[in-house]
């Protein structure tokens, strides 16, 4: 069967898109905690901002965790990455939409990383004379 799109149903997709506010309750939980990863991954995935060096980031993160994606109490999709399959394996052909907020979070997480230290946290960011 053909698919056949209008111009209309792609402005009404595009604006959609943009305004994404029914993702912003979208959460993601790592039970255990996400796995400690080299620094150099964190590097490569920040200066190779690319959708494959995002998704290994992603699978070195929650290798062998079960993670979820929820909203509100309602559990969107649940798996444990084990390295059977490639991590977008697990998201399906329905799941896109969700494969592309779960690489947001995990960037997200390395963003995190990458922050130094705020002033008030009381730590001396490392290698900074005093």
């Amino acid at each position: 069967m053909d698919s056949v799109y209008g111009f209309s149903d792609f402005v009404e997709v595009v604006d959609h898109f943009q305004r994404r506010g029914s993702n912003d309750n979208i959460g993601l939980i790592i039970k255990g905690g996400e796995n400690k990863v080299s620094p150099k991954v964190y590097l490569r995935a920040y200066h190779n901002d690319d959708i494959e060096t995002s998704l290994y980031l992603a699978a070195e993160l929650v290798r062998n965790k079960e993670v979820q994606l929820v909203r509100g109490d309602d559990v969107l999709l649940s798996f444990v990455h084990k390295d059977i399959v490639p991590i977008e394996d697990h998201f399906g052909e329905d799941g896109i939409w969700l494969l592309d907020i779960f690489v947001s979070m995990i960037r997200g997480i390395m963003l995190k990383k990458l922050m130094p230290p705020s002033s008030d946290s009381g730590k001396r960011e490392s290698g900074l004379a005093e």
